[in-house]
């Protein structure tokens, strides 16, 4: 009888059935990678969920990838209060239908992920989901409320104050998702949701229904180059600008015409922007700037040359002013 025996060693096959998943969520992966301006970023794995509580294994890193940063690392134990407040959290948001989301296929700042357990199931938020579009959107509430709860654990935690910072601010909280007006060339304007940056809501889109921009805030006629100062410090020497009632509009500078015609949309506290057309030239970006808030007499057009070393047309920097 052999005392030894080659070749590959096989375990005893178990004749138990495999235990069953607990009911109900029993485990939770969560990342949340916030890679530019000031970087963090935080991991927690929930396991052991109970009606008692759970465990938590958390890591925090705070600062840039590289040895200025910190990171700690550590586990705790979840009261069931707080346990209660977690999936309270999941329980209010759709996790298996925005696991199955389709994917964009590309990656953007931050990155977050979100994978769930719930009895034989499991469900995974891809960092690329594409998610329907609300206002304000729905995933950077639900990530806010996730981030700020493992966030506010790690507050409580002795010796990790390198790795502590502020809470998400709320999404529902930003002005810009709300209905929004403002007093725009003498008349109270609808400003567009989820458009526009900070309490000014500047850059926020101007909702002017079926009417055309131009003709409520009087940008129609003909300009000309500025005198005195204007003049001087013109790079060119004949400038004329037209916009007709239509939105179409004419440029010509020193001789040479651009003609385009004006954006159908526009934009609270904005300058203008068009794109030109010249048929030797090609086609131009200028921008025009009221020269004196909601005001159309003197204007401001500019456009800059293309990348060096090889510029693609000279500069242009002009105030015109209304004939």
């Amino acid at each position: 009888m052999a005392l030894f025996s080659c070749g590959k060693k096989t375990k005893p096959v178990s004749t138990e059935p495999p235990a069953a998943k607990p009911e109900g969520i029993w485990e939770v992966g969560f990342s949340y990678d916030m890679f530019s301006g000031d970087q963090f970023k935080l991991e927690a794995r929930v396991t052991d969920i109970t009606p008692e509580g759970s465990k938590v294994k958390l890591e925090k890193r705070v600062g840039p990838m590289n040895y200025t940063g910190h990171t700690m690392s550590g586990e705790l134990d979840l009261t069931g209060e707080q346990t209660e407040a977690l999936l309270d959290i999941l329980d209010s948001y759709d996790i298996e239908g925005y696991s199955k989301l389709p994917r964009r296929g590309s990656s953007g700042a931050p990155s977050r992920t979100l994978i769930v357990f719930s009895g034989e199931e499991s469900w995974y938020v891809a960092f690329d989901a594409k998610f329907p579009k609300t206002l304000p959107p729905e995933e950077d509430v639900m990530y806010m409320e996730l981030y700020n709860f493992f966030n506010g654990l790690i507050r409580d935690i002795p010796d990790w104050q390198e790795v502590r910072s502020p809470d998400l601010e709320d999404p529902r909280d930003n002005p810009a998702y709300g209905e929004g007006s403002a007093l725009w060339f003498g008349r109270n304007v609808s400003l567009v949701p989820g458009t526009g940056t900070g309490a000014d809501r500047r850059g926020a889109e101007i909702d002017y229904g079926e009417e055309k921009w131009w003709l409520l805030e009087g940008f129609t006629g003909t300009w000309s180059l500025a005198e005195g100062e204007w003049q001087e410090e013109a790079t060119h020497t004949s400038v004329t600008l037209t916009v007709e009632e239509d939105g179409a509009v004419t440029l010509t500078l020193d001789g040479e015409t651009w003609i385009g015609t004006l954006p159908d949309k526009r934009y609270y506290r904005e300058e203008t922007g068009f794109r030109l057309t010249n048929p030797e030239e090609g086609t131009r970006s200028f921008t025009c700037a009221l020269m004196e808030p909601e005001d159309y007499t003197l204007l401001r057009i500019c456009a800059y040359p293309g990348p060096v070393p090889e510029p693609q047309f000279y500069p242009t920097d002009v105030v015109v002013e209304r004939s």
